[in-house]
């Protein structure tokens, strides 16, 4: 029997930011990569437009989670989020208020979808509530997967939250 080989946490994590910043790539029309130091210096948190003249047509700031340890049945008990889910929207809000961003957790663990939380008032102002799947409701926020976001053009997204 063969050991498979343990995945580096920091390589796990800048693995998924360069796949998220590939599909923002993708869906907003302008190539987009990882913020250098995981969002340390960036006003987008971690996936910023590689042109600097494009950061004002990024409407996001972003914070992406690759970790292990949690799961829907431990981490949401009726209308509580964990404190692990918590701390990362804490992070994600703080640094989208000081951008004047739309905060957007993207989070995943190995062998599960990617899952995007978002307030509510996005996630209906944009149409998500006509298009996902997959929804949960925690009150003021939303849980949904990241290939239903992307259903939307981009576009069509930022004309909506103009208006919010």
């Amino acid at each position: 029997m063969v050991k498979k080989k343990r995945k580096n946490s920091r390589r796990k994590g800048c693995d998924f930011e360069r796949k998220i910043a590939k599909d923002f790539t993708d869906w907003c029309g302008f190539s987009c990569k990882r913020t250098p130091m995981s969002g340390g210096w960036s006003k987008t948190g971690d996936v910023t437009p590689r042109d600097p003249e494009q950061m004002v047509d990024f409407i996001f700031n972003t914070e992406l989670k690759n970790q292990e340890g949690w799961s829907f049945s431990s981490s949401f008990l009726g209308d509580s989020v964990s404190k692990q889910i918590k701390k990362w929207w804490s992070q994600c809000s703080a640094d989208a208020k000081d951008s004047g961003r739309i905060p957007l957790l993207i989070f995943t663990k190995s062998y599960d979808r990617i899952y995007c939380m978002a307030r509510a008032s996005f996630f209906n102002k944009v149409g998500l509530k006509v298009v996902a799947k997959k929804v949960v409701m925690i009150p003021n926020f939303r849980i949904f997967l990241w290939e239903d976001l992307l259903t939307i053009p981009y576009e069509e997204i930022k004309m909506r939250v103009r208006k919010i």
